[in-house]
């Protein structure tokens, strides 16, 4: 059967699975490799930091290798690491939230976290409706929102900070 597998499952290697993890909210720290030596500083620790922020438990959590497709041989790496995420359920409507933070050496950020929000004024939200806010401190000195919503007719309130957004 050529459908062995799933669509794309054939080129992963080396599955590590969590299949109960517990939580949504967890985060991973890689190490980038610069495999076309782009870097004039070949020393850097280059380093890339996942955090994921569900305020749902997630159902498995994979970390695995994939091998890329070979378009340019002498300018392919062997592998690159991919983490996949799932919920399990019927009628599920998800909002994944992930944190993306390149640094080198010292991380720079130094919290991330979920803040509430709520609607303070526009139109009513409806049943569909999703607002998500999420609160990067960087260093000592600076906070930064980043804000999601699905209504651009919604105003909201990120209750931590007394901050009103729309879209």
């Amino acid at each position: 059967n050529i459908l062995k597998y799933p669509r794309g499952y054939t080129w992963l290697e080396d599955v590590k699975r969590a299949d109960n993890p517990g939580t949504g909210e967890f985060w991973l720290d890689y190490e980038i490799k610069d495999f076309r030596n782009r870097s004039r500083n070949p020393s850097l620790d280059i380093r890339l930091r996942l955090t994921m922020l569900n305020d749902f438990k997630v159902d498995e959590v994979s970390l695995t290798s994939m091998k890329p497709q070979r378009i340019k041989t002498n300018q392919n790496i062997d592998h690159f690491e991919k983490i996949l995420v799932r919920r399990k359920g019927a009628d599920l409507d998800s909002l994944f939230t992930t944190v993306y933070e390149p640094y080198s050496g010292e991380r720079y950020v130094s919290d991330i976290q979920q803040v509430a929000i709520a609607r303070s004024g526009g139109a009513a939200e409806g049943k569909d409706d999703v607002a998500k806010a999420v609160k990067v401190a960087i260093g000592d000195n600076r906070i930064d929102y980043v804000v999601y919503a699905t209504n651009k007719d919604v105003v909201y309130t990120v209750t931590d900070g007394d901050y009103s957004f729309d879209f």
